[in-house]
């Protein structure tokens, strides 16, 4: 999450403010800052949703597993996790697969 405020600030920001007016740049960094916003506000719930799905065992019910059966549960839950970050992954390169073929026009700031 670090890293994609990161990204917005230092390259998608100034992108923003170039291409359109300078007088309704702010409002467009305003718009911009609304959606990342509402990314880090709902990502957690889908996320929570997609890894914690599988309802974990009491501790008193781990106490009482055996070998075998603890190791089974481990699986399990190891099972369940990977597929959300699987999802990631596959829509991160998606999306960096979109950016790559779009053509962002080029911007060059004027010389004073």
């Amino acid at each position: 999450m670090a890293s994609g405020i990161t990204i917005l600030q230092v390259a998608a920001n100034p992108y923003v403010t170039i291409l359109g007016k300078p007088a309704t740049a702010p409002s467009r960094l305003t718009m911009t800052q609304a959606f990342n916003s509402a990314g880090t506000a709902v990502a957690p719930f889908f996320g929570s949703a997609l890894i914690l799905s599988v309802a974990a065992a009491g501790a008193a019910d781990l106490a009482q597993m055996n070998h075998i059966e603890l190791e089974s549960f481990r699986q399990q839950e190891a099972v369940a996790v990977q597929i959300p970050y699987l999802m990631l992954a596959v829509a991160l390169f998606v999306l960096a697969a979109v950016f790559a073929w779009l053509k962002l026009p080029d911007v060059e700031q004027k010389q004073n």
